[in-house]
């Protein structure tokens, strides 16, 4: 067998070993959020009955930094279960897609849950991406990047040490200059 041989057979033994890692892992942030979604249904940070009696639950820098989606196609990555996604609908995008980790979550919440429930799915596996590989990624996928802010705050307490201030972000104390989060608008060319 020539080294070529070899090392294929061994790249391709370690690709099938790395997909079922992957799928494994991927299966068990499946699980997490299926129950996760169960407990944000019922939580006050999503208030689904105001949401369903019309609130909208977009912040207004998300609706400035989209802009006027009436007529558009929106696709809406990690939607969770898809609250946001319809608040976009309300404002008039042609066909809001939601996406998300989970089966259960891609579909309106129909159901509460007892905000005592404890998960029995506790392993999360996270996946970490540079910015630099999220905007070469979408310019790899052929769309034109409009803008990339970055903020720093978050939409939940990611660390004990964080304060919720007066706009309802999250802040690390006396810190400004650390990115906790970013906004990113890209568009597909016309043809």
């Amino acid at each position: 067998m020539t080294d070529a041989k070899i090392d294929a057979k061994i790249d391709g033994t370690t690709a099938a070993r790395a997909d079922a890692t992957t799928d494994a892992r991927v299966d068990a942030n499946r699980a997490l959020w299926n129950e996760w979604t169960a407990v944000h249904e019922a939580s006050a940070f999503y208030d689904l009955a105001a949401f369903k009696a019309g609130r909208d639950t977009l912040r207004p820098l998300e609706v400035a930094e989209l802009g006027d989606v009436s007529g558009k196609t929106l696709l809406h990555l990690m939607c969770h279960f898809g609250q946001d996604t319809l608040c976009w609908a309300r404002r008039g995008p042609g066909s809001p897609a939601p996406t998300s980790p989970t089966r259960r979550s891609t579909s309106p919440a129909r159901s509460y849950a007892d905000s005592t429930t404890v998960c029995a799915n506790t392993v999360s596996y996270q996946w970490d991406h540079t910015l630099g590989e999220i905007v070469c990624a979408l310019v790899d996928a052929g769309l034109g990047i409009e803008f990339l802010h970055e903020w720093p705050f978050s939409v939940y307490r990611r660390w004990p040490s964080m304060v919720e201030e007066k706009d309802g972000w999250w802040y690390l104390p006396g810190r400004r200059d650390v990115p906790l989060s970013f906004s990113l608008r890209a568009h597909k060319p016309a043809r």
